[in-house]
Order: structure tokens, then C-alpha cells, then sequence
């Protein structure tokens, strides 16, 4: 997340086009680039950016994905297309999550309160406002933020 691209290795792909930024080209709505079979997510197609961004590039991936290998023949409607089970069928086949982490609700621990220096003794100086965690609750802030995959494996 929010680490520099390995771009270089694909600008030899034939078709396959690069942005000025650094990022693949994709259509925003299937994050299909412009090489057919390819599809790209997360700061790959959008630059750096948060979590979130790259949860759901991920899961318009996978309904972009679905489309181009089941294309819409008049039987199926796509434009329903429940992308949460088919995230969950590509994730159980991979098994790269145990069904222990599967979770059933969006509430989490609170985030930890970042220590900052009182708005008053910020006058007339530029110390640094925030503090920063002590070792304890900056490892346990870390952990909480390697598990925001759940969000888009809640039922």
C-alpha cells in the first residue's frame, strides 16, 4: 500500500499503456487496462492513495473480471452482479484468508488517541504537534491496519 509501482517491468507489454503518472491505464469502471486480459487495482491504477481506494479498485477488479470471463449473453444480468460472493469464492479458492477470519461485523477497536502537544503551547513555536505512540500501542495500531481486508469480507 502506497509504495512505489514496479512499473518498469511491464512498459515492455505490448498494448498495454502507461500514464504520465506512472500508473496503468484503466477503465475506472471494470479496472480493465488496455490490454484486454489485464486488469490493475490500487495504487498500480489510481497512485498512491488510501486503503479504502484500494479495497474497492480490488473488488470492481473482480466484478471487471467476472464480465470478461462470463460475458453477458442475455441470461445473465451483470449489472446485479453480487461481487462480494465472487470475492469470496476467488479468496477461498486462493486460501490466503482462514475462515476464522471471516467477519461478521464492522466494528473494530478504537483507534488510539495520538498524543499532540495543547493547542496553546503550539503559539509562536513549530515543534511537532504530534507525539507519537509509544512503542506498545504503535505495534498494536499496525496490527489493526493489516486486518482492514475484513471490511470487504463482512456478511
Amino acid at each position: 500500500m502506497s509504495q512505489e509501482v514496479e512499473i518498469d517491468y511491464f512498459r515492455s507489454v505490448a498494448g498495454l499503456e502507461i500514464t504520465r503518472w506512472g500508473t496503468f491505464k484503466v477503465n475506472d469502471d471494470t479496472m480493465q487496462t488496455t490490454v484486454p486480459w489485464l486488469f490493475a487495482g490500487g495504487d498500480a491504477a489510481t497512485g498512491p492513495d488510501s486503503i479504502i481506494l484500494s479495497i474497492a479498485t480490488g473488488r470492481r477488479a473482480a466484478a471487471g473480471i467476472d464480465k470478461f470471463f462470463n460475458p453477458p449473453n442475455g441470461s445473465a444480468d451483470h449489472t446485479k452482479l453480487d461481487t462480494m460472493l465472487k470475492m469470496r469464492k476467488i479468496i477461498d479458492a486462493l486460501g490466503c484468508v482462514h475462515e476464522s477470519e471471516w467477519s461478521t461485523d464492522l466494528a473494530g477497536d478504537p483507534r488510539a488517541q495520538m498524543p499532540a502537544i495543547p493547542p496553546h503551547n503550539r503559539i509562536n513555536n513549530m515543534d511537532e504537534v504530534e507525539k507519537g505512540f509509544d512503542e506498545k500501542t504503535a505495534l498494536y495500531e499496525a496490527s489493526r491496519c493489516m486486518r482492514c481486508y475484513r471490511i470487504i469480507m463482512t456478511v
